[in-house]
């Protein structure tokens, strides 16, 4: 724990760190959003991570997400849960199939918290409708030109979490690294904290 997370330990007390590392989260999506709110919580201690994602990445995926060109072709969530098991030796379970209404019940089970990346609304849904099912907590995260919309399930559906990726991949990252952030105040506080955050302003409002 020590040589992987030294500025998380340093600062964070031992037992959020141990809170982290044992509680289990599930991503849904590995794209430009999914695959690096993974790495993000990997790297602040986050050990039982599920990524859910049927997709394989692509050579249009190179510029906004986390991938190489030797990686085009392979399935998202194997790879991702590769990378992250060398890194942090954490325990990543990539689930390579497509999320529907009648699986999600299963995919999710277990899961202390649902983090939705998915880019198309009618997947959304699915995981809005399987984690009210099961009294899951579920945060949204979406992106459309310009803006980002990070809300929870009961503020659910959002025009702003149902549009298309924008280009630019810094600001996916930036989305990212708030979804992280909102996420470890939820499991280690109960917080439940809802942002927009716009590019333009560079602004993150409540």
């Amino acid at each position: 724990m020590t040589r992987h997370f030294l500025h998380e330990i340093r600062y964070r007390p031992p037992d959020a760190m141990a809170v982290l590392r044992e509680f289990p989260v599930t991503i849904c999506g590995a794209g430009s959003l999914g695959a690096d709110l993974a790495e993000r919580l990997a790297r602040a201690g986050c050990a039982r991570l599920r990524v859910i994602d049927h997709g394989r990445v692509a050579e249009h995926n190179l510029p906004t997400q986390p991938w190489f060109g030797d990686d085009i072709g392979a399935r998202k969530a194997t790879l991702l849960a590769r990378r992250l098991r060398r890194a942090h030796n954490g325990s990543v379970d990539p689930v390579d199939s497509e999320l529907t209404a009648a699986n999600a019940a299963c995919l999710l089970a277990g899961s202390g918290l649902v983090l939705d990346t998915f880019g198309r609304h009618p997947a959304r849904q699915v995981v809005a409708e399987a984690c009210r099912a099961a009294a899951i907590p579920c945060l949204h995260a979406g992106l459309v030109a310009g803006s980002a919309m990070v809300v929870w399930n009961d503020q659910f559906p959002a025009a702003d979490t149902q549009g298309e990726r924008p280009a630019a991949g810094h600001f996916a990252l930036l989305t990212a690294c708030l979804v992280a952030e909102v996420a470890v105040r939820f499991i280690l506080d109960a917080r439940c904290e809802a942002y927009i955050l716009t590019e333009r302003e560079l602004a993150v409002l409540l």
